[in-house]
Protein backbone atom coordinates (compact mmCIF):
# COMPACT_ATOMS: atom_id res chain seq x y z
CA UNK A 1 0.00 0.00 0.00
CA UNK A 2 1.13 3.05 -0.89
CA UNK A 3 2.33 5.87 1.56
CA UNK A 4 -0.45 8.31 1.91
CA UNK A 5 0.05 11.97 1.04
CA UNK A 6 -1.08 14.44 3.33
CA UNK A 7 -1.64 18.15 2.49
CA UNK A 8 -1.32 19.99 6.12
CA UNK A 9 -2.20 23.93 6.42
CA UNK A 10 -1.75 25.66 9.92
CA UNK A 11 -0.32 28.84 10.21
CA UNK A 12 0.67 28.72 14.30
CA UNK A 13 3.92 27.40 13.70
CA UNK A 14 3.88 26.00 17.66
CA UNK A 15 0.56 23.80 16.63
CA UNK A 16 2.24 23.56 13.01
CA UNK A 17 5.80 21.38 14.13
CA UNK A 18 3.73 19.63 16.63
CA UNK A 19 1.38 17.92 14.60
CA UNK A 20 3.91 17.71 11.71
CA UNK A 21 5.71 15.62 13.91
CA UNK A 22 3.14 13.41 15.15
CA UNK A 23 2.15 13.07 11.44
CA UNK A 24 5.60 12.42 9.92
CA UNK A 25 6.05 9.63 13.09
CA UNK A 26 3.03 7.77 11.72
CA UNK A 27 4.62 7.17 8.23
CA UNK A 28 2.60 10.16 5.95
CA UNK A 29 3.91 12.09 3.30
CA UNK A 30 3.49 16.14 3.77
CA UNK A 31 3.22 19.01 2.17
CA UNK A 32 2.98 21.70 4.47
CA UNK A 33 0.90 25.41 3.77
CA UNK A 34 1.05 28.31 6.12
CA UNK A 35 -1.62 29.94 4.52
CA UNK A 36 -4.66 30.03 1.54
CA UNK A 37 -2.49 30.65 -1.06
CA UNK A 38 0.09 28.45 -0.29
CA UNK A 39 -2.26 25.80 0.08
CA UNK A 40 -4.13 26.42 -2.95
CA UNK A 41 -0.76 25.91 -4.85
CA UNK A 42 0.08 22.74 -3.44
CA UNK A 43 -3.26 21.44 -4.74
CA UNK A 44 -2.41 22.96 -8.03
CA UNK A 45 0.57 21.32 -8.73
CA UNK A 46 -0.17 17.80 -6.75
CA UNK A 47 -2.94 15.44 -5.81
CA UNK A 48 -3.23 14.32 -1.89
CA UNK A 49 -5.09 11.40 -0.68
CA UNK A 50 -6.34 13.89 2.02
CA UNK A 51 -6.20 17.81 3.06
CA UNK A 52 -5.73 18.59 7.20
CA UNK A 53 -6.45 22.47 7.50
CA UNK A 54 -6.88 24.70 10.13
CA UNK A 55 -10.40 26.57 10.10
CA UNK A 56 -8.96 30.21 10.33
CA UNK A 57 -5.77 31.35 8.26
CA UNK A 58 -4.29 34.40 7.97
CA UNK A 59 -5.70 35.37 4.31
CA UNK A 60 -8.77 33.24 4.65
CA UNK A 61 -10.46 30.39 5.94
CA UNK A 62 -10.20 26.64 5.15
CA UNK A 63 -13.01 26.39 3.88
CA UNK A 64 -11.03 28.00 0.76
CA UNK A 65 -8.75 24.60 0.87
CA UNK A 66 -11.61 22.67 1.72
CA UNK A 67 -13.65 24.20 -1.47
CA UNK A 68 -10.70 23.43 -3.95
CA UNK A 69 -9.26 20.41 -2.37
CA UNK A 70 -13.35 18.81 -3.09
CA UNK A 71 -13.22 19.42 -6.58
CA UNK A 72 -10.30 17.67 -6.97
CA UNK A 73 -12.13 15.11 -5.68
CA UNK A 74 -9.37 14.61 -1.61
CA UNK A 75 -11.06 13.96 1.17
CA UNK A 76 -10.80 17.07 3.87
CA UNK A 77 -10.65 17.27 7.65
CA UNK A 78 -10.87 21.26 8.85
CA UNK A 79 -10.39 22.27 12.92
CA UNK A 80 -11.26 24.56 13.96
CA UNK A 81 -12.10 26.45 17.70
CA UNK A 82 -14.48 28.08 15.85
CA UNK A 83 -17.15 25.70 14.91
CA UNK A 84 -20.24 27.94 14.73
CA UNK A 85 -18.65 29.50 11.51
CA UNK A 86 -18.36 26.44 9.64
CA UNK A 87 -21.48 24.62 10.99
CA UNK A 88 -23.94 25.60 7.93
CA UNK A 89 -21.32 25.04 5.47
CA UNK A 90 -22.65 23.64 2.32
CA UNK A 91 -19.78 20.86 2.63
CA UNK A 92 -21.53 17.95 3.32
CA UNK A 93 -18.64 15.86 2.82
CA UNK A 94 -16.50 17.91 5.12
CA UNK A 95 -15.32 16.63 8.35
CA UNK A 96 -15.39 19.59 10.87
CA UNK A 97 -13.20 18.99 14.43
CA UNK A 98 -12.84 20.99 17.28
CA UNK A 99 -10.44 22.62 18.83
CA UNK A 100 -8.80 21.85 21.46
CA UNK A 101 -7.66 18.26 20.04
CA UNK A 102 -5.86 15.25 21.20
CA UNK A 103 -3.31 14.10 18.82
CA UNK A 104 -5.10 11.21 19.43
CA UNK A 105 -8.14 12.03 18.38
CA UNK A 106 -7.00 13.57 15.07
CA UNK A 107 -5.11 10.81 14.15
CA UNK A 108 -7.95 8.62 14.98
CA UNK A 109 -10.27 11.01 12.36
CA UNK A 110 -7.23 10.58 10.03
CA UNK A 111 -7.25 6.96 9.81
CA UNK A 112 -10.87 7.13 9.44
CA UNK A 113 -10.92 9.19 6.23
CA UNK A 114 -8.57 7.85 4.82
CA UNK A 115 -8.50 4.24 5.32
CA UNK A 116 -12.62 3.42 6.13
CA UNK A 117 -14.26 5.49 3.79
Amino acid sequence: MPVPRLLYVEDDEMVRLLITDALQDEGFHLDIADNVAGALALLAKASYDLVLTDGRLPDGTGLEVAERATECGTRVLLYTGYAHEFSSSRHTDLTVILKPLRITTLLQHIRQALYES
